[in-house]
């Protein structure tokens, strides 16, 4: 399985003048997020993440849209979502607190997969 790894950012991405790039070749897609092309950036001095849950125990190539939701430490716009080894990552921003974690930001993250993700 490839891991998925999950970082935040508590403050707005410096990435005017990029152009849109909608990750269709990536193996990773995330629903409402937006697609940055290139590694992830490394996370450091913002805002944990206070919790984050994924529906499946292991990554299946073609499987849409995979329930992921969390929470982040107060502060916190946004959160952003990789798999290693893709072609790049998702920015998906922050939402209101939710009665599970009713003083942070939360996030909701359907993920899916690409057909071509590989086996293992």
């Amino acid at each position: 399985m490839r891991a998925l790894v999950l970082a935040l950012f508590a403050f707005a991405l410096a990435c005017g003048g990029e152009k849109s790039d909608r990750g269709l070749d990536a193996m990773l897609s995330v629903h409402g997020a937006t697609f940055y092309r290139g590694d992830l950036p490394q996370a450091g001095g913002g805002p944990d993440v206070t919790s984050a849950a994924l529906a499946i125990s292991h990554v299946a190539a073609g499987r849409q849209e995979s329930p992921f939701h969390g929470a982040l430490a107060p502060g916190a716009t946004a959160a952003a979502i990789a798999m290693v080894g893709d072609v790049g990552y998702w920015i998906v921003t922050a939402g209101a607190p939710d009665p599970a974690a009713p003083k942070d930001p939360t996030f909701d993250a359907p993920l899916s997969f690409s057909s071509t993700v590989p086996i293992g």
